[in-house]
């Protein structure tokens, strides 16, 4: 027994701390953390629409406080169904949104708000269309490219995705094609270091994949099993996908149908990193929701300094998880990253923005050292009120 739990406390090198999951009883899904202005809003689908609302943290680590009294509506339709926000270089955000008009998964728009999430923009990208479908659609903005993605209808082993490239003041302007990438419940960055596109996806058969573009939209690299959980766990939701420093951050489903038999598309939340070469370094379990019954669906991650929050939703509820980084072994100077929500820049500064426009998020990262030797490690897994990760 001791010498498991000193494996899993030593095996801790890039997360050091994770808070109980925090979950909301009023109805809602989409759950997406923005910090702002050195706090933190909360994306949230509820009423036929996308909405923040103020995310206050309570008196302990991992306990926060969702302020529906504070909500703001960012789309104002009244019949959407699925969402997806990002925010863009110049601090405004880009959301989409999909809706049934004639058909399930016929339609979806665009909404495109400011830094305070004021509304700037709006358009259709398509409407009443079986063309494709458009649910589970992704945003990308970013200095080279501006757009939300849709996956086409595809095999279980391929797809490919098309990304309608979105003007603020023109609208829809052109589409592009991502070959070997299937975007739903999917994610994409790009990459200032290395001037490339990152997609993370799953296929139908629940294996993970990685498919990096260049930036005409040519497939560089793609490999078809990443196993972001091994063993009997089945990966979907592969979202939130970020860089930080030296690696790649993304927040997972999987599910153990040995155990918990074959879901409806619900997991548990695993957060995993991998290295520049997309292998798998370290991967934690955030969520037991399984024990329970259902599990969780769509998970998203954002970061702020050494602090990173996880958001999901179960049973129709919105819930986040906070995570706790050593930034030392990102390989980021904690004295000066501050994230700011910009998980396509490797270091959070300004070098991937356009124009060199000023962070939102005025805050600055405080990282926690790591704890030294292997008694410290044991205690500090010991002490914790959350079971300890697995491999």
């Amino acid at each position: 027994m001791l010498a498991w739990l000193l494996a899993s406390a030593s095996a801790a090198d890039f997360v050091t701390d994770i808070g109980e999951p925090q979950i909301w009883e009023q109805g809602g899904n989409w759950s997406r953390p923005i910090p702002y202005n050195g706090a933190w809003k909360l994306g949230i689908g509820t009423a036929s629409d996308y909405w923040v609302a103020d995310l206050n943290p309570g008196s302990e680590f991992g306990e926060w406080d969702l302020d529906r009294d504070s909500k703001v509506n960012l789309t104002n339709r009244g019949n959407l169904k699925d969402h997806s926000i990002k925010r863009c270089p110049d601090g405004t955000y880009l959301v989409a949104s999909s809706a049934n008009v004639v058909d399930p998964n016929d339609s979806s728009y665009w909404t495109w708000v400011d830094e305070d999430f004021g509304p700037i923009a709006n358009g259709t990208i398509e409407e009443a269309t079986n063309e494709r479908p458009h649910n589970d659609l992704v945003v990308l903005c970013s200095a080279e490219a501006q757009g939300v993605i849709h996956s086409e209808f595809g095999q279980p082993d391929y797809f490919e995705s098309t990304l309608f490239h979105i003007d603020r003041d023109e609208g829809v302007t052109g589409t592009s094609t991502l070959q070997d990438f299937k975007s739903e419940g999917g994610s994409i960055i790009y990459d200032t270091r290395t001037n490339q596109y990152v997609g993370a996806d799953a296929s139908l058969f629940f294996i993970g994949g990685i498919t990096v573009f260049d930036t005409d939209y040519n497939v560089v690299r793609r490999e078809d099993t990443v196993e972001y959980v091994t063993g009997d766990w089945k990966e979907s939701w592969p979202q939130g996908l970020h860089r930080i420093g030296d690696y790649f951050v993304i927040a997972v489903l999987a599910r153990d149908e040995v155990t918990y038999g074959r879901g409806d598309g619900d997991g548990e939340v695993w957060l995993v990193v991998l290295d520049d070469d997309f292998n798998v370094l370290e991967r934690n379990r955030l969520t037991w929701f399984l024990d329970e019954g259902a599990g969780a669906n769509r998970p998203w991650i954002a970061r702020s300094g050494n602090q990173m929050l996880i958001g999901f939703d179960r049973e129709v509820k919105q819930g986040v998880i906070e995570v706790k980084l050593d930034l030392d072994e990102f390989g980021v100077d904690g004295g000066e990253d501050t994230a700011i929500e910009d998980p396509d820049n490797p270091n959070g500064d300004d070098t991937g923005r356009d124009g060199g426009v000023p962070p939102v998020c005025g805050c600055t990262a405080s990282p926690t050292a790591p704890a030294g030797g292997a008694l410290a490690l044991l205690a500090a897994w010991v002490l914790r009120r959350r079971k300890p990760h697995s491999m």
